[in-house]
């Protein structure tokens, strides 16, 4: 009887294990340079994102540039709600060329599809726009977001990767460069059936170069060198862990060997603001005193 009870007991603590098992996530998926050349180009705006799914960068471009050509050429922009911090704000209105002035061209877009389960979530950003769209298991429209928060280089899809079933996140970076020094704005958006929405602010990175007192020419500089879905979940949503180095070296010293810092942290998802929270308290400490300096 002893034994029964035992082994029963150790087949219920199996089964509670194996119930609360994470679920496999798949890895980024890194953000894809596009091109405005004919369709036979498989980075071509004009080429399908996916072999299942006879969708294009272009056709989901035009629900905001609606006569956006194959040569990246437009005149018209369609409404498109813009995001906190906006460089354009008036981008919500939307707006058209007057007759005579001459065509806008779009720089090369990003994109990004991302595949978990029977869902594939496709993301393409041109000219500031972040457009989404579902391309399996039936093409969907997803949402559109002006997310350009930097005057400098229009922004772009860096990574992508899903969160959990039916819902993927686009990782958008805004940038741009001073005398001696650049600043990086990282911000997480995801698709899925509440619509497209920023779900987290961060990481904002900063590098430069400047004399020292030690140093001749000091170079810091700071990148985002890891990203990554993790198969623990709060709120059925994946953790994201992230990591950022920092790298400080005196560039007229070829002897000198350059010094890494290491900053890891994971975001969780918090279900009632419906974002992920976290960050690294010491990166954003350092980069805020290096601001005000």
């Amino acid at each position: 009887m002893k034994v029964q009870m035992r082994n029963r007991a150790l087949l219920s603590a199996l089964l509670l294990t194996t119930a609360a098992a994470p679920a496999p996530v798949s890895p980024p998926v890194e953000g894809k340079v596009l091109v405005f050349e004919p369709a036979t180009n498989p980075g071509s705006v004009s080429a399908p994102l996916i072999r299942e799914a006879r969708i294009t960068a272009i056709d989901l471009l035009r629900r905001v540039f609606p006569d956006l050509d194959n040569k990246g050429q437009y005149r018209t922009i369609a409404p498109v709600r813009p995001v906190a911090g906006a460089t354009a704000p008036e981008m919500g209105a939307g707006y058209a060329q007057a007759n005579g002035e001459p065509s806008l061209t779009m720089q090369p877009p990003t994109s990004a599809v991302v595949r978990g389960g029977r869902h594939a979530i496709a993301f393409v950003l041109g000219a500031g726009v972040l457009v989404s769209d579902w391309l399996l298991p039936a093409p969907a429209a997803g949402g559109a977001l002006f997310v350009q928060i930097d005057p400098g280089d229009e922004p772009v899809i860096e990574r992508a990767f899903p969160l959990r079933e039916g819902e993927a996140a686009a990782l958008v970076s805004n940038s741009h460069w001073n005398p001696g020094e650049r600043v990086e704005s990282y911000r997480l958006y995801a698709q899925g059936f509440s619509g497209l929405r920023q779900v987290y602010g961060g990481p904002s990175l900063y590098s430069y170069f400047k004399p020292d007192a030690q140093c001749e020419n000091l170079d810091i500089r700071q990148s985002l060198t890891g990203i990554r879905p993790l198969a623990i979940r709060h709120g059925g949503y994946a953790d994201i862990a992230m990591e950022v180095t920092e790298s400080a070296g005196c560039t007229n010293n070829e002897d000198a060997d350059s010094k890494l810092r290491k900053f890891h942290f994971t975001l969780t998802w918090d279900a009632r603001a419906k974002r992920y929270r976290g960050g690294s308290p010491a990166l954003e400490r350092i980069n805020k005193l290096r601001l005000n300096d």
